[in-house]
């Protein structure tokens, strides 16, 4: 389970994605870590990467890429259900949640689109989403007011099902968080946080209820990049994406 980020440290491991884009907006792992997924901002594509040591971005080797330009070329945010049958892409041009099914789970060559769910009531300016552990709670950054929406599912990682519940404000900490994602177990919440380049903690006394969340602590990242995007938590810390700019496109891992 993830720990306190305040005792966090870089490793000094990191993967430079230049070679397939150089705009990197999204970070997700399978569940044991041998591939990682990148949302391709500039090319409008889901990147797809082995790696031979499980969570060791040192390792990681391009393997294929998946076009989502169909459905909209800014995408911003990305997750997988437990599975990897389901994944989830933040859309900033349409304001969608995109949902894709996988036949073969974490496996983007058995991908294709299924449906999308608009977030534009709430956000004109959707970030990365992420889900409660069972898929009945999805939370996406919004940008636009410096919040975590929560929606309810009434079937798990469906998202046609979701609809909107409240929200969670982080602008004590941050004007712009780009990315939220949860330990396994929903008490603890991780953000990015663009204004101060900082990862943010939040402990929560109920799994994945934010009304229960309360301000933990940061850690600055300003030695590696002033472009964060997105975090992945990992069984041995968290994996930090930078978009661009300083530091960027680069994975980081701490």
């Amino acid at each position: 389970m993830a720990g306190d980020i305040d005792v966090s440290s870089y490793t000094g491991n990191s993967f430079d994605l230049t070679s397939q884009d150089t705009s990197v907006w999204g970070i997700a792992f399978n569940a044991n870590g041998s591939k990682m997924f990148i949302c391709g901002n500039g090319t409008a594509t889901i990147l797809e990467y082995n790696l031979s040591v499980n969570y060791d971005v040192l390792t990681a080797v391009y393997s294929q890429s998946f076009d989502v330009s169909a459905q909209g070329t800014s995408i911003l945010g990305l997750s997988f259900n437990t599975d990897g049958t389901g994944m989830f892409v933040s859309n900033n041009t349409s304001d969608n949640i995109l949902e894709y099914t996988l036949s073969s789970g974490f496996d983007l060559s058995t991908a294709s689109y299924s449906q999308a769910f608009s977030v534009s009531s709430q956000t004109a300016n959707p970030r990365d989403n992420t889900f409660s552990s069972d898929g009945t709670k999805m939370f996406v950054c919004d940008a636009a007011t410096d919040a975590v929406l929560i929606y309810t599912l009434s079937t798990g990682f469906n998202v046609s099902t979701a609809s909107y519940s409240s929200s969670f404000s982080v602008t004590s900490q941050d004007g712009t968080m780009y990315s939220v994602k949860f330990n396994s177990d929903g008490t603890r919440m991780y953000g990015v946080g663009g204004t101060n380049d900082s990862i943010y903690q939040y402990n929560l006394s109920t799994g994945f209820d934010l009304s229960t969340a309360t301000f933990n602590s940061s850690f600055s990242i300003v030695g590696n990049t002033n472009s964060p995007s997105s975090i992945a938590i990992t069984n041995i810390g968290f994996a930090l994406l930078s978009s661009g700019g300083t530091g960027g496109p680069t994975v980081f891992q701490y």
